[in-house]
């Protein structure tokens, strides 16, 4: 995968492969949560983040205007109520604006 297909066009984070690929491989994220390379690959196995993570990964990513699916914290989408954006199709959001 290449940068160009990180950044630009991913549009959603919908795993956890997805989420360190958008941070830069394990190393980059273990070194920008302060923690070992060793354990972001065990997310990968595991096929789930360690919950210390969750709020911190999220906030940075809220930072950075990106979108990431609830299921890449473990979430349902009822249980994501409130903390993530509602997706509504394109046709609604530019009826709402007057579009």
């Amino acid at each position: 995968m290449t940068i160009y297909h990180i950044v630009c066009v991913m549009s959603e984070i919908k795993t956890i492969e997805d989420l360190v690929d958008f941070f830069g491989g394990d190393t980059a994220l273990a070194e920008f949560l302060g923690t070992t390379q060793s354990a972001v690959a065990q997310w990968k196995i595991r096929g789930q983040i360690a919950a210390g993570w969750h709020l911190r990964l999220l906030a940075e990513l809220r930072r950075r205007d990106k979108q990431v699916s609830p299921a890449v914290f473990g979430l349902s989408d009822d249980e994501a109520s409130g903390l993530f954006p509602v997706k509504r199709p394109l046709a609604s959001r530019r009826a709402s604006v007057g579009v």
